[in-house]
């Protein structure tokens, strides 16, 4: 799966979520990743409205013409079947695999934690691990190295072909990435209710971006599934975030 959203053209391969579906989405488009519990909306304290048509014609692609206007009108499209679980998403896990053991590592070789848990599967090792070293899942987000892996689907020719759907032949690759590992019980993986542009300076709000969410594993939202506001790119705002809600980072 992929959720499509107007949003920095990023793939974010997330730890805890199976890829025969893919949203995508705007990048003022209203989101929120949950994972067991609830995070208030970010406060909008100031509206910066910037209302720009960026609407193209259809075009063939991966994209029905359904998908493709449900993107345009909701701010996000799911897309089925667009990345294969053995070519694409394994060697992901393969890669998680290797950065959780990494961590494992180290943890144990300072004395942090006593049982590497060797045993366990990509999908419960690192909860273990949390057990016994409560910021396990916030070092693998650190850990700052693209995996040859999640570089084969940041630029796979499927999200490729959608991106020259939405924005046009003439597409950049946006060199943000992020592995975020959303275990039971961690607040610091929430990602509270935002808009993805917030992040970026205001020259960046007039071209139009757009994200796909890609998930690991089956989700729901119990597991932590991606949450969005349909519609919510509609109004043209970008409102004002504040940083670090709760106990979330």
């Amino acid at each position: 799966m992929a959720c499509l959203r107007p949003n920095p053209g990023l793939v974010y391969p997330n730890g805890t979520t199976s890829a025969t579906r893919v949203p995508l989405a705007s990048s003022s488009a209203v989101s929120h990743h949950k994972h067991h519990r609830r995070i208030p909306a970010a406060q909008a304290a100031q509206a910066m409205p910037l209302a720009l048509d960026w609407r193209r014609p259809y075009s063939p692609g991966p994209l029905t013409e359904h998908e493709f206007n449900q993107y345009w009108e909701d701010g996000f499209v799911i897309k089925r079947g667009l990345l294969s679980k053995q070519h694409d998403i394994e060697p992901c896990l393969r890669a998680i695999e290797d950065i959780v053991e990494g961590v494992a590592s180290k943890l144990a070789s300072a004395g942090l934690i006593q049982e590497p848990c060797k045993q366990l599967d990509v999908f419960h090792r690192l909860p273990a691990l949390e057990q016994q070293f409560p910021e396990a899942s916030v070092l693998v987000h650190k850990h700052g190295t693209l995996p040859r892996a999640f570089a084969d689907v940041w630029s796979h020719h499927q999200l490729l072909a959608i991106a020259v759907q939405l924005l046009g032949p003439a597409v950049a690759g946006h060199p943000t990435w992020n592995l975020r590992a959303a275990t039971p019980r961690q607040a610091a993986a929430v990602v509270p209710w935002h808009q993805d542009n917030a992040y970026t300076g205001r020259d960046c709000w007039r071209t139009l971006q757009v994200t796909a969410w890609v998930p690991l594993m089956d989700v729901n939202t119990t597991t932590g599934c991606l949450q969005l506001l349909r519609g919510g790119h509609r109004a043209g705002a970008t409102v004002r975030h504040t940083a670090a809600v709760g106990d979330t980072w």
